[in-house]
C-alpha cells in the first residue's frame, strides 16, 4: 500500500485550542475547585446532563475526604422529575430512614462494585443515602419501556474520595428539565455552585477535520450563525491538547448556542443538535460535547493497550516509534515551534481570506498562501500521535453522561486504509467501555436522597427513549441491563485530490466499506451515507447541514424510536446474471451495441427509485496491466481491480438513446455515468449502462409520476465485452465518480460491491 500522504490537516480557519470563542468572562466565572476538591473540567455553568439514566458526577481530590453532590430546583419554575421505576413491579409510597448498619453494608457493596467495574481513570467508593422511595402502578407509552418519575425539589448523593484521589457519585435518572443548580461540596466548607444546569440529551461528537469544521466556516455560515440562538442548545469544546493541560481545561466551558458563540461549534454537530431540538420537543435541551482534532488518525483516539492488541494498531505504534527514535527533546521542541509558527500564520490567513470572500476557491487560496503545512512533526507529545487525544480528551470527559457518539473520521488513514476495518470496531468497543458502567439506558429506582418541601407529587408516566431496535432484533432485557451506547458514523463522501485524479488510488472506497461494515456487524452502530456530498479537490466540503441532519435522522429513527423518519437509501440485496440481453422495453447501450450480458440487481428501501443529479466528475484510471484468473473478494473490496473506461470518455447530462432526445434520465444512465461497474473472470471492472425497471402499476407511462411506492426495485445492467459470465458488480466504488442512484426519500444508495449469483 502506498504511503503517499495527501494533506488533510485541521479544518480551515479552525479554533486550534478548542477554547470558548464567546464571552471570556464565562470562563473566568467557572467554578474550578481546589486540589482538595476538583470536579472534572467538563462541569461548568450551562451544562446539559443526560436524561433517563443515572447521572455521573466525578473528579479528583484529597483521599478520604467526603464529597456531597446536590442537584436543586433552586428557583426553577419546575421541580426535578426523578425517575423511580422502570420495571413491572409496584411499590407502596413510603419513607425509610437508614440505619448505620445499612449504610455500612451499602458502602462495602459499592466499594467492591466500583473496584471491579470502574475504568482505571475514574475509580471511587460510591455510597448513597437512602431516605425515600416513591412508586405506583406502571404504564406504557408508544411501546417504550415503562418509566415513572416523581417530583422533587432536590436530589443528592455523597461519596468518599478513594486512595488514588478520584471520586464519583451518581445522581438518579431524571426526566428533561431545568434550569437547575448543581452544588459540589465537602465538610471543609468548600462549595462549588454550577448554575443554569439542564437535563436533556447529550451526544459526543468525535473525529477529525470534517467534524471539526466550524459553523462559521461552513456553507451559508452568516445566515446559520445569525439564526443560531437557542437557550436549550449548548455545547462544550474539549481543549485540543497533546498533553493534559489543566489551565486550558479551567477555561473550557459549556456555551449556549447563539450568534456570539455558535461560530466555533462543529457545523455537523450543530445541525445534528438543531434537528434534535426540533423533533424531540421544545422542552428537551440538547448538549454536544465537541471532542475532535483535525488531521488525527483513528489511532490517536485509542489507547496503547488497544492498539497493541491488534496487528494494525501495533503497526501504527511501530511507525511512530521509528519516527521519533534518536531525537532529543530540544529537537522535538524546535521542530514543533517552527511548524506551529508556519501553520498558525497559514491558518489565520486562510480564515481571513474565506471570511472576506466565502466563495473563494482552493486553487486561488493555494496560489496565494500555499498548501497547508502538513503533516506536522512527529513528537512524543504531539496531539496527532497515536493514543494522544485519547488520553488528553476522551478520558478527560468520560464517563460524563451521554446518549451516544457521533464519528466523522477516516481521511487521515487513507494511506493505511486496509487497516481501518480492524481498528474501527476496536475504537467503538473501547469508547463504549469507558462509559459502560455509568450509562444504564433502562433507568431504575436508585438509592439517593430526594427531598421536597411539599408532599410527594403524583407519579407520572414517561417513556424511556433509549429503546431502539438492535440489529439482531432482540427484545429489551430486564431492568437495569447496561446496553452499548449508540455509535453513529459518517461514511466518507466523495473526494479526490486533483494531482491523482487521473489515477485514483482507490483508498477511500476501502475506508467507506469498513465504515459500512461496522454498522452491519456491530449492534447499535449505524452509518449514514454521504456519497452524494463532497467537493472535487477539497477535502473539507462546506456543506455540513446534509451530514448533520442525516445523523440526526438516524438517531431519531434508531435511538428515539421515530420509525416514521426515513434513513435508508437504496440497498443492494442480490445481483444475478441474466443469460439474455435486456428485457423488452429496456434500452441499448449508449453506442448502440447490443448487450452481451445483463445483470439484474435487486434493491430494497427503493420506493421511488431513480437517477438524480449529474455526474460529479469525469476522471478515470486505465486498466491494470495484469489480470487475474478469477474474482477475489479481498481484491474487489480493496479496490485493486480497476476498469477500462477511457480516461477521456465524455459525460452525458442526458443520455440520448435510439436517437430520441426525450429519454427520461431518471430511469436510465449510460455506462460512463451510471456509477455501476461489472467484472468478468478477468477481474477487470467495466462501466455498465443501467436501467431502472419501471412497472406500469407503479409509474404512469411517459411521465414517471409515482402512484404507488414499492419498497423493492430492480436495476438492469448492460456490460458488453466483459469476457464471459459476470462475476461481480460494484457501485460508486471510487474516491470520486458517478453516484446518481436515489430513492423517493431523496436518500442516496451507499457504495457497494457484491458477487453475481
Amino acid at each position: 500500500m502506498s504511503t503517499n500522504q495527501v494533506a488533510t490537516g485541521p479544518a480551515p480557519g479552525a479554533n486550534m485550542s478548542g477554547l470558548a470563542g464567546g464571552d471570556s468572562n464565562a470562563a473566568i466565572d467557572k467554578p474550578i475547585g481546589t486540589p482538595e476538591l476538583r470536579p472534572a473540567a467538563i462541569f461548568s455553568h450551562d451544562m446539559v446532563l443526560q436524561r433517563h439514566q443515572p447521572i455521573p458526577v466525578f473528579g479528583t481530590g484529597t483521599p478520604g475526604r467526603t464529597v456531597i453532590v446536590k442537584l436543586l430546583q433552586n428557583g426553577s419554575t419546575e421541580p426535578l422529575k426523578v425517575i423511580t421505576r422502570c420495571d413491572e413491579t409496584q411499590l407502596d409510597a413510603h419513607a425509610q430512614l437508614n440505619t448505620s448498619a445499612q449504610m455500612t453494608q451499602h458502602n462495602s457493596e459499592s466499594f467492591d462494585h466500583i473496584q471491579s467495574n470502574t475504568s482505571p481513570s475514574v475509580r471511587s467508593i460510591h455510597s448513597t443515602d437512602i431516605t425515600s422511595t416513591i412508586g405506583s402502578k406502571l404504564g406504557h407509552r408508544n411501546g417504550a419501556e415503562p418509566v415513572h418519575f416523581a417530583a422533587s425539589d432536590s436530589v443528592s448523593a455523597f461519596t468518599t474520595i478513594d486512595a488514588s484521589g478520584h471520586w464519583l457519585v451518581t445522581l438518579p435518572a431524571l426526566e428533561a428539565g431545568g434550569p437547575y443548580e448543581l452544588s459540589i461540596s465537602d465538610h471543609s466548607g468548600v462549595t462549588l455552585r454550577y448554575l443554569r444546569v439542564y437535563v436533556g440529551e447529550v451526544w459526543l461528537a468525535g473525529g477529525q477535520s470534517n467534524m471539526e469544521l466550524e459553523l462559521r466556516n461552513s456553507e451559508h455560515a452568516d445566515a446559520a450563525v445569525a439564526a443560531s440562538a437557542d437557550p436549550l442548545l449548548c455545547f462544550y469544546n474539549t481543549p485540543k491538547t497533546g498533553v493534559i493541560d489543566t489551565e486550558a481545561e479551567d477555561h473550557a466551558i459549556w456555551q449556549v448556542s447563539g450568534p456570539d458563540t455558535s461560530g466555533t461549534m462543529s457545523a455537523v454537530a450543530y445541525y445534528f443538535a438543531r434537528r434534535l431540538r426540533a423533533e424531540l420537543g421544545a422542552d428537551v435541551p440538547v448538549g454536544i460535547i465537541d471532542c475532535y482534532i483535525g488531521g488525527t488518525s483513528i489511532t490517536s483516539w485509542m489507547s496503547r493497550a488497544t492498539l497493541e492488541s491488534c496487528e494494525a494498531g501495533q503497526a501504527y505504534l511501530n511507525r511512530f516509534s521509528n519516527a521519533i527514535a534518536g531525537k532529543t527533546d530540544e529537537q522535538f521542541e524546535a521542530e514543533t515551534t517552527a511548524w506551529k509558527t508556519k501553520f498558525d500564520a497559514w491558518n489565520e490567513a486562510i480564515g481571513k481570506a474565506r471570511a472576506a470572500e466565502p466563495d473563494i476557491t482552493w486553487d486561488t487560496l493555494n496560489e496565494q498562501y500555499g498548501a497547508c503545512p502538513w503533516p506536522p512533526p512527529v513528537t512524543p507529545t504531539s496531539q496527532y500521535r497515536p493514543t494522544g487525544p485519547f488520553g488528553t480528551m476522551i478520558e478527560r470527559v468520560a464517563p460524563y453522561g451521554i446518549a451516544g457518539f457521533l464519528w466523522y473520521q477516516g481521511e487521515e488513514d487513507e494511506s493505511y486504509c486496509e487497516s481501518y476495518g480492524e481498528l474501527l470496531p476496536r475504537l467503538i468497543a473501547e469508547w463504549r467501555g469507558l462509559w459502560a458502567n455509568y450509562t444504564d439506558t433502562s433507568p431504575c429506582a436508585a438509592h439517593h436522597t430526594m427531598s421536597s418541601t411539599t408532599s410527594p407529587q403524583p407519579v407520572h408516566e414517561v417513556s424511556c427513549v433509549q429503546h431502539n431496535t438492535d440489529h439482531d432484533n432482540t427484545d429489551h432485557a430486564a431492568a437495569c441491563e447496561i446496553r452499548p451506547l449508540p455509535f453513529l458514523i459518517v461514511q466518507l463522501p466523495q473526494w479526490i485530490d486533483k494531482t491523482v485524479a487521473d489515477a485514483d488510488p482507490m483508498h477511500w472506497p476501502v475506508i467507506r466499506e469498513a465504515q459500512w461494515a461496522a454498522a452491519r456487524e456491530i449492534p447499535r452502530t449505524y452509518t449514514i451515507t454521504t456519497i452524494d456530498c463532497g467537493e472535487f479537490d477539497n477535502i473539507h466540503p462546506t456543506d455540513k447541514r446534509t451530514p448533520g441532519e442525516r445523523l440526526a435522522n438516524c438517531a431519531l429513527h434508531y435511538v428515539y424510536d421515530r420509525g416514521d423518519i426515513p434513513v435508508d437509501g437504496p440497498q443492494c440485496v442480490t445481483a444475478q446474471a441474466e443469460p439474455v440481453a435486456f428485457k423488452a422495453g429496456s434500452r441499448e447501450t449508449q453506442d448502440g451495441a447490443t448487450a452481451e450480458c445483463t445483470v439484474i440487481v435487486q434493491f430494497d428501501h427503493a420506493g421511488g427509485l431513480q437517477f438524480d443529479g449529474t455526474v460529479p466528475g469525469t476522471y478515470r484510471r486505465p486498466a491494470m496491466a495484469t489480470r487475474d484468473d478469477d474474482i477475489d473478494q479481498q481484491a474487489i473490496s480493496s479496490g485493486d481491480k480497476q476498469d477500462v473506461t477511457p480516461s477521456d470518455m465524455p459525460l452525458s447530462e442526458e443520455a440520448l438513446v435510439n436517437g430520441s432526445e426525450s429519454c427520461d434520465d431518471r430511469y436510465y444512465r449510460a455506462a460512463c455515468d451510471s456509477g455501476f461497474e461489472v467484472a468478468g473472470a478477468d477481474g477487470i471492472f467495466r462501466p455498465a449502462a443501467a436501467t431502472i425497471e419501471v412497472h406500469t402499476d407503479d409509474v404512469s407511462a411517459g411521465t414517471g409520476d409515482t402512484t404507488t411506492a414499492a419498497d423493492h426495485a430492480t436495476v438492469l445492467l448492460s456490460a458488453p465485452d466483459i469476457g464471459g459470465k459476470p462475476k461481480a458488480v460494484r457501485y460508486a466504488w471510487r474516491s470520486w465518480g458517478p453516484a446518481p442512484l436515489f430513492n423517493g426519500d431523496g436518500l442516496p444508495a451507499p457504495p457497494f460491491w457484491t458477487k453475481v449469483q
